[in-house]
């Protein structure tokens, strides 16, 4: 589990890591932890995407607060879960305008954040909608449900995003092809991975997309993929 936290207290980012370290112990599943010692930046590093699985924020902090800053991500993502450490309750409404998971009273108490981790950990366990990848040497979330079609460059996979972005990332295709749901992402090819939902006629030698665009459609592959359109769009029966 990856997790991010966002705090300008230097005592506090030990005494949280800690008990985040105790908890993997615990539960024998391994966290990666990284600190960053205000919002802004957070912000520089991450702009746009958050490779997380959790971010703990501290609201009151120099510059922008943990309550703006979190304001700014659900514009952005509203899966990741968040929460929020603070030595005053008068915010603890905010918190409900960006769908915060926790709110932790310091001093913190490592029951309270076993509960925060073993929520986060459930719900990364059940709900994994994404996988993390490194595009440019620049740790990347990508959105399983984004994905039109990958294709496998030697070392490198090229994907399109139904947005229209392209991303080359380093990353083993027998690898990515694992990680997505089997019943959704098929090979069309032994080097094109397509997501079913994209896809809106099966030929021969060739897949149209629902972008207006296409992927080759192999010999050996065009059994497969024909019988998973068909089995994706009438709920598993085969007639």
């Amino acid at each position: 589990m990856k997790l991010a936290f966002i705090d300008d207290e230097q005592a506090q980012s030990l005494i949280l890591k800690d008990m985040i370290l105790a908890w993997e112990q615990k539960s024998g599943q391994p966290c990666e932890i990284t600190v960053f010692e205000s919002g802004e930046a957070f912000q520089f590093e991450h702009p746009d995407n958050y490779p997380y699985d959790l971010l703990l924020l501290d609201i009151q902090m120099e510059g922008i607060s943990g309550i703006e800053l979190a304001k700014r991500i659900r514009e952005k993502d509203e899966k990741i879960v968040l929460a929020f450490l603070t030595n005053c309750g008068e915010y603890v409404f905010a918190g409900y305008e960006v769908l915060a998971a926790r709110y932790l009273m310091k001093p913190l108490e490592e029951e309270k954040i076993f509960e925060l981790l073993d929520y986060a950990g459930a719900r990364t366990r059940r709900e994994k909608q994404y996988f993390i990848c490194s595009v440019q040497g620049e740790s990347v979330r990508v959105d399983i449900e984004e994905i039109v079609f990958a294709e496998a460059q030697k070392h490198y996979v090229r994907m399109l995003l139904k947005d229209g972005r392209e991303l080359v990332m380093k990353y083993n295709f027998t690898d990515l092809i694992q990680e997505l749901p089997e019943d959704r992402y098929v090979l069309a090819h032994r080097s094109y991975l397509v997501n079913l939902d994209c896809v809106v006629r099966i030929m021969k030698t060739e897949c149209f997309l629902n972008d207006g665009g296409s992927i080759p459609v192999s010999r050996s592959r065009y059994k497969a993929l024909n019988e998973a359109f068909i089995r994706y769009y009438r709920g598993g029966i085969l007639e």
